[in-house]
């Protein structure tokens, strides 16, 4: 996921307008969180620094869950998808996230 997610933010004109549009920071913000994702995809695939991965990665998905994803009057309205195609993402985020806070307690 962390991989498609790094590969989409550099080649998807929808979510590269997606970050600049609700995040601050810019192409700057942008670049910041194509490398983290591609750090943490690294350290999962690695299997290396799992548990710092998924501590990182339960503190980053919020904010991008809640001001990306979970704005759905943007997706909807700006960029035609689809209603349920986006509740079906925002569900698979949100799995995503009690993942990474699974990964991140587990000691």
């Amino acid at each position: 996921m962390l991989c498609l997610q790094a590969y989409s933010l550099q080649h998807s004109k929808e979510d590269r307008l997606a970050y600049l549009n609700h995040l601050p920071g810019g192409e700057l913000m942008i670049q910041l969180f194509f490398v983290l994702y591609g750090i943490l995809a690294l350290a999962f695939l690695s299997g290396y620094y799992v548990t710092l991965a998924a501590q990182i990665l339960a503190v980053l998905l919020p904010p991008v869950m809640l001001l990306i994803d979970g704005n759905v009057a943007y997706w909807h309205n700006t960029r035609r998808v689809e209603f349920w195609n986006q509740m079906k993402l925002l569900g698979e985020s949100v799995g995503i996230f009690g993942t990474a806070v699974i990964l991140a307690t587990d000691g």
